[in-house]
This record gives C-alpha cells, sequence and structure tokens, in this order.
C-alpha cells in the first residue's frame, strides 16, 4: 500500500482515456504522478469503488493501492473505515463551525462599519479628493465616510451643523474662509472651536509645523490614524 498526496482532480469523459468507456472518470494528479479512477461509489470488475479524491485535494492520503490496468495507472482506494467516516465528520463539523462564527464576526463588523457618520474634511487642499479617499481607504477607514469641502472663498456650509451632529463623527480642518456661516460673533473657526457651551463635533487640525493651516498627506494620513485608532477602541 501507498500513501500520496492529493494535488489536483478533474472529471473527464470516458471516452477520453479509453474509447470503450462510457462513464466519466477522474483524473488525479498527486506527488507521484497521475493516476485515473472511476467517479466516487462507482465499481469497476472487482476493484473498490471509485474514491473520491475531490475531498482530498492538498490532504495526504493512505492504504491506496496503484494498478496498472488497460494502459493507465489506477488509484485503487478501500471505502472509508468507520474510524475514518468518524474523523472526517468531524473535520466537516469544525470547518462548518469555524465558518459560521467567522461569518458572523465579518456581518458584526460590518453593521458596524455602516453605523459610523462621516468626516467631514473641511478647507483649501491641493490633494485631489481621491488621493484622500485613497489615504483613509489604506489606514482602515471607509471612503464613502469622507465628506470634503475644499472651496476656500464660499460658504458652502454652516457651522452651526457642526453642533450635536448627527451626520459626521469628525471634522479635519484646514485653510479656511473666515466669513464662515454660523461664525456669530467669532472671527474665524478657530476661535469657534473656543466655545464649550456648544461644543463642535470631535475635530483635528491640520497644519504644519510652522502651526499655519494646511492640508497635506502627511497630515491627513496621521488624522486617519489618530480616528481609526480611537474609533478602534470604543
Amino acid at each position: 500500500m501507498e500513501t500520496h498526496k492529493i494535488i489536483s482532480v478533474k472529471n473527464v469523459c470516458g471516452r477520453e482515456l479509453n474509447p470503450r468507456w462510457k462513464s466519466d472518470m477522474q483524473v488525479v494528479v498527486t506527488d507521484k504522478g497521475e493516476f485515473i479512477d472511476n467517479m466516487p461509489g462507482i465499481t469497476f470488475g472487482r476493484y473498490s469503488p471509485g474514491f473520491d479524491w475531490q475531498s482530498s485535494i492538498g490532504k495526504t492520503v493512505s492504504n491506496i493501492q496503484v494498478i496498472s490496468n488497460s494502459g493507465h495507472l489506477w488509484l485503487n482506494r478501500p471505502p472509508l473505515t468507520a474510524s475514518e467516516i468518524e474523523r472526517r465528520a468531524e473535520e466537516i463539523a469544525y470547518q462548518t463551525a469555524a465558518k459560521i462564527t467567522t461569518d458572523i464576526i465579518n456581518k458584526t463588523a460590518t453593521q458596524d462599519y455602516k453605523k459610523r457618520k462621516g468626516i467631514l474634511v473641511l478647507g483649501a487642499s491641493a490633494i485631489k479628493s481621491k488621493d484622500i479617499k485613497g489615504i483613509a481607504r489604506s489606514n482602515g477607514i471607509d471612503p464613502d465616510r469622507i465628506c470634503i469641502e475644499d472651496e476656500y472663498n464660499k460658504n458652502t456650509i454652516d457651522i452651526n451643523i457642526l453642533v450635536n451632529c448627527r451626520r459626521y463623527d469628525w471634522l479635519l480642518i484646514g485653510p479656511t474662509a473666515h466669513n464662515l456661516l454660523g461664525l456669530g460673533d467669532y472671527n474665524s473657526l478657530l476661535s469657534r472651536l473656543t466655545d464649550e457651551k456648544n461644543p463642535i463635533i470631535p475635530h483635528i487640525i491640520l497644519s504644519e509645523y510652522a502651526g499655519s493651516l494646511k492640508i497635506t498627506k502627511e497630515n491627513i494620513r496621521n488624522a486617519f490614524q489618530e480616528i481609526a485608532k480611537k474609533e478602534s477602541a470604543q
């Protein structure tokens, strides 16, 4: 008896192997060569019924008899014993349970992912929107969450909507106009951030080392990393 590692299996028309064979056959490639066998459960002459080689791909199978017949080498494997059937059933049950567990984890993670609200990037930027979203994606943040308001000289957003906001979780602040809507008595968005009675949503200021506001690939990447880290801890 021999032991073979099963590499691949394909079903072929029997006539491809012998003009007289009408039934389909299995062509089995192992670490020791190419062989044939009947389809699972099909008997040929005195040999054992065909073995289910497909289920053993990537595995090592023992108790194999190699038979030369009709110009081909046959893999002949006796039917599974009771203990082998029990072990196979345990393997299938374990794999099924593992898959169900993984599916539940992935589904829960996906649902949690979708519960997240948007991230508003506010301020003039020389970085293309697709690049900003690409940076978000590479740092574990859904790019569909990203909303970009980068028209410096246009009052496109009222700052008051960022108080108790239902649309955004985070605000990333770059260079903005001084006359934004909703500033009231404040002369800039940065000074508005000091209002503790009506606080704006969590925010990150995007600036250069010198302190001037500027959106760069580096500081927006750092911001996304900070957001991802804080959200994963929630």
